[in-house]
This record gives structure tokens, sequence and C-alpha cells, in this order.
């Protein structure tokens, strides 16, 4: 999502009309940076490797089929 600005017009994010939605806040990627989230990636990348390792499938599989 790219705020509009004199070179950008307004991006949206996705083919998905969320935007239109009364309860729908959209915000740019970096609104997420925290050292708390940070850190949860970095316990869910090792959850995820321990599951490997295990035998299991992986948490939040993308599905390419659904483009997510």
């Amino acid at each position: 999502y790219l705020y509009p600005d004199s070179d950008h017009s307004v991006q949206l994010p996705s083919r998905y009309p969320l935007h239109t939605l009364p309860n729908v806040v959209i915000s740019p990627h970096v609104g997420g940076f925290t050292i708390e989230g940070q850190r949860g990636r970095i316990d869910e990348t090792i959850e995820n490797l321990r599951l490997i390792l295990s035998g299991k499938s992986p948490k939040n599989i993308v599905n390419l089929e659904y483009e997510y």
C-alpha cells in the first residue's frame, strides 16, 4: 500500500475490496514492525524448523492455488 503523494496514486494491496469494509484499517507493512513481532517471527521459524526436522508439516503453508 502506497500513500498517495505527488508521484503516486493510491495503489491498493489486493484485488479484493477489503478497503471498502467499514471495520477495516489498511496500514503499510512496516506498521507491524516491533521487537515483539520480530521475536514472534523468529519463534515461529524455529518451531517450523523443528516440525520439518521431525517429519511433520510446518505451520502457515502458502497455498499457491488460492494465491496466499
